[in-house]
């Protein structure tokens, strides 16, 4: 189902933009990618709980890597899209995912 027209042109640009940083990331950044996609799909309550407490007040601070802004903007942008939006981003996803990644991002949301 092609839902592309329902979503705004920002929200398209946004998608195509994790949809091509995918495809540089390394293998491992993306199993972290579709680990944190699976939880953002289907939170646990320790995922909720976790995200609390990883709020820090410290005057140590670092500048994050690129992969770490990304999923930054993953996360900030995936609770900003409806359901709609949603769907079509994992459409997008789905056509660049290997049969090896589908499998492995199945078992991150039935284990989530």
């Amino acid at each position: 189902m092609n839902n592309n027209a329902n979503v705004r042109t920002k929200n398209i640009q946004q998608i195509d933009s994790i949809c091509s940083w995918y495809g540089s990331w390394t293998e491992n950044e993306r199993r972290r990618f579709l680990e944190g996609l699976a939880k953002l799909i289907r939170p646990s309550l320790d995922d909720i709980m976790n995200s609390l407490g990883g709020i820090k007040m410290t005057n140590e601070w670092s500048a994050p890597d690129v992969f770490t802004c990304q999923m930054k903007l993953l996360r900030d942008w995936w609770n900003l899209w409806d359901q709609n939006e949603r769907q079509v981003f994992e459409e997008h996803l789905n056509e660049l995912l290997t049969d090896e990644d589908k499998l492995y991002f199945r078992n991150c949301i039935e284990t989530n």
